[in-house]
């Protein structure tokens, strides 16, 4: 697996205090390519990962954990600095 096209937010906390960190393409193989994953810190500091939502609403793909926390660690290595810039705040 490989982070592609990584992308910094710079929104604002959501009110339950939800912060998009950055969104990400997802190179899984060189013929399986995820877009626009997207690495959110939630209130109690942890790093969570969420695909693409569906136009109705649901997420378009699930991960096993273990996967699931592979691709956060990847993707937080890359958006480290922009997580260390937003713990200050």
């Amino acid at each position: 697996m490989q982070i592609e096209n990584a992308r910094p937010c710079t929104g604002p906390t959501s009110g339950k205090g939800f912060r998009n960190i950055g969104r990400f393409n997802l190179r899984v193989t060189d013929d399986i390519l995820l877009y626009d994953m997207c690495l959110v810190r939630n209130p109690d500091g942890r790093l969570l990962l969420y695909p693409p939502i569906t136009k109705y609403g649901a997420p378009s793909m699930a991960f096993a954990p273990a996967v699931r926390r592979d691709i956060i660690r990847e993707a937080s290595t890359i958006f480290e600095e922009e997580l260390h810039d937003r713990s200050r705040h």
